[in-house]
């Protein structure tokens, strides 16, 4: 059966943390002002406009604006190129591609970094569309992300699976009625319990052929 695989971006298919982190700290040298917090990767996956708020002290929390703004400088236009695959990603991608199923990416990653990071890794052969919170108005979170997303393309629950690395991602898929394959190489996996869970790609590649042989 030919399915709808949703995935995550960060933290799911690449890792993008050494970009993210060095924006950051630029980001802050160049507002001249010290984060609350270490710069480590526990911090990936939240938006951006909810991550800087969390870095920010009381004082400085009116420096939202123009840390987004160094921010935004620095990733968009030559950071987002510091990542790296995980291994054997672009083999799993590949092999899903060739089986028919359609693949998209939901993202809480900016569009406009997101857009270049596709292209860049040589990927837009794999997938269909590419989504992120601010492809749509207004959203709060991936599960509204998702949502729309199968409205726009008229997925039907049965057909479609997202893929991700958190569990957030896992609460936004079982909102809107999705089997969801956690991926345990990723940011926020550890001690995770669910039915389908995967420690490489060819792992979920098998989830996926499981998910599909149930769904005949």
């Amino acid at each position: 059966m030919r399915l709808n695989i949703i995935f995550d971006l960060d933290g799911t298919l690449i890792n993008s943390s050494k970009g993210i982190l060095s924006a950051l700290k630029m980001a802050f040298d160049v507002c001249k002002i010290e984060p609350k917090k270490i710069l480590t990767d526990q911090l990936i996956g939240p938006p951006l406009n909810k991550l800087l708020p969390t870095l920010l002290s009381d004082e400085n929390l009116n420096s939202v604006e123009p840390l987004t703004a160094a921010f935004k400088e620095r990733y968009d236009n030559e950071g987002y190129k510091n990542l790296s695959v995980f291994s054997d990603v672009e083999v799993m991608l590949a092999k899903l591609s060739e089986q028919g199923h359609t693949l998209y990416i939901a993202t809480n990653k900016r569009i406009i970094p997101t857009k270049k990071i596709i292209p860049f890794l040589g990927w837009s052969h794999y997938f269909d569309e590419i989504y992120a919170l601010d492809s749509f108005p207004n959203l709060e979170n991936k599960q509204y992300l998702i949502e729309n997303i199968m409205d726009l393309h008229n997925m039907e629950k049965e057909t479609t699976l997202y893929i991700g690395d958190t569990v957030a991602d896992f609460k936004a898929s079982k909102a809107n009625g999705l089997e969801y394959i956690m991926v345990l190489w990723g940011y926020d996996s550890d001690g995770w319990q669910g039915e389908y869970c995967a420690i490489s790609p060819v792992g979920v590649l098998d989830c996926i052929s499981e998910i599909s042989s149930n769904q005949i």
